[in-house]
């Protein structure tokens, strides 16, 4: 009898975790709290439901007869829905303890203060809190996000004090419980880090470098745009991001499983630790930039994994070096009428993964946050630089027509 594999998220970017099932011939018992998410077609069980209720998931599982051999997500920040799933049924995932301090991001930096890892000063801002009376704020700039939220919805950054209201506010707005953290805005470069623990070592795969060059036209919000995986890094650098990467591991009670981080190198040149998930990313940067990069696929590692199969440190060693780079479209606020170019994006072999998330008719907005961003390109090259610039010269290549007021 064919294995039962529970996906958390069925959206585009869980689509290469769907494949993989299919591929396998396990059967799939799909989740999303959309109707018409994406993926659902390939599913042969759908449940419509929020990915953090899993007692609602619990509960149609049992109504449809259904036992999952595994549980597991790609992108989906939603550790106490896969620990919960997991105690519940036995199966491979992370553990209570470990998900409670991955879902706060309080919790987590008291878990990184007690252990000595490197982190961003913070302040706790209870939903009953004025700002007005809190004392003890991290000096210089600052940033603000809910202590349990999802993706960059609500964060928000404050640049000098008279912003630091405005910033709060649209935190709280994104928070499940009103809770926010403020945090020191380190300057300098972030970088996405991408690795999997086994057995209590961890071990780094991909570092895809942040590409925020466009934060000052979307001020106060915080909108990526894209990441660039370099052909290599200095072995100094990758193990001093591996060792800090582990510790977190530690930290967080991280034993087995994927794990991703986000870290900021200061002024100095040392890295420290944004935040860490117990997840694959989301964005194609580990479905097919480190696919692409380093021919290594930690989706199926993942969902492997997930099914009780073992893995082994081979399967994480790279076996190409090749740079990528993702860049995202930002068209101009308004009525979308025409896109030009696009269809010509699937002949160029430069270009490994193309995606539109809207269509002609759509209502397009300033990007506040990573969902309201409208397409990317991924782009594949030898060196980082060729890497960046191909991805940049398609994205110049499709236009984007927009009206407003009509």
């Amino acid at each position: 009898m064919a294995k039962q594999v529970l996906i958390i998220g069925a959206g585009k970017e869980q689509k290469r975790m769907f494949e993989l099932a299919q591929r396998l011939g396990l059967v799939i018992i799909a989740v999303d709290v959309n109707p018409s998410a994406a993926c659902f077609f390939m599913a042969h069980h759908s449940i419509v439901a929020s990915s953090r209720d899993p007692g609602r998931i619990l509960a149609q599982l049992a109504e449809l007869g259904l036992r999952p051999d595994a549980v597991t997500t790609l992108g989906s920040d939603v550790p106490l829905t896969l620990a919960g799933i997991a105690k519940f049924f036995g199966l491979t995932g992370p553990s209570m303890a470990s998900a409670d301090l991955l879902i706060d991001k309080y919790r987590m930096k008291e878990a990184f203060r007690r252990t000595g890892i490197p982190t961003p000063p913070q302040l706790l801002l209870r939903a009953a809190d004025n700002l007005n009376h809190v004392h003890g704020l991290p000096e210089g700039r600052l940033i603000s996000k809910p202590t349990v939220g999802r993706g960059s919805a609500g964060v928000a950054r404050a640049d000098n004090p008279d912003d630091l209201e405005a910033a709060v506010t649209l935190s709280r707005a994104a928070s499940e419980n009103g809770d926010i953290v403020i945090e020191s805005y380190v300057d300098g470069p972030q970088f996405s880090v991408e690795g999997f623990v086994l057995d209590g070592k961890t071990t780094l795969v991909g570092i895809s470098e942040r590409n925020y060059s466009r934060n000052d036209i979307s001020y106060p919000h915080v909108v990526e745009d894209g990441g660039t995986i370099a052909e290599n890094y200095s072995t100094a650098f990758f193990a001093k991001a591996e060792g800090l990467l582990s510790d977190c591991a530690d930290a967080l009670l991280i034993r087995n499983g994927p794990i991703k981080g986000d870290f900021v190198q200061d002024t100095s040149g040392d890295l420290q630790v944004i935040e860490i998930a117990g997840r694959l990313s989301g964005g194609w940067l580990a479905s097919h930039q480190i696919p692409a990069a380093r021919g290594v696929d930690l989706v199926e590692i993942n969902l492997r994994h997930a099914l009780g199969e073992q893995i082994t440190a081979k399967d994480l060693r790279p076996r190409v070096q090749k740079a990528t780079a993702i860049r995202y479209w930002f068209p101009s606020a308004g009525t979308l009428r025409q896109i030009t170019g696009y269809e010509n994006l699937k002949n160029r072999p430069d270009v490994i993964l193309t995606e539109l998330f809207v269509n002609v008719g759509d209502v397009l907005v300033s990007p506040r946050k990573h969902s309201d961003r409208v397409g990317c390109v991924i782009s594949v090259a030898p060196s980082k630089q060729e890497a960046i610039e191909r991805a940049e010269s398609a994205i110049r290549s499709v236009s984007f027509q927009t009206t407003v007021g009509e």
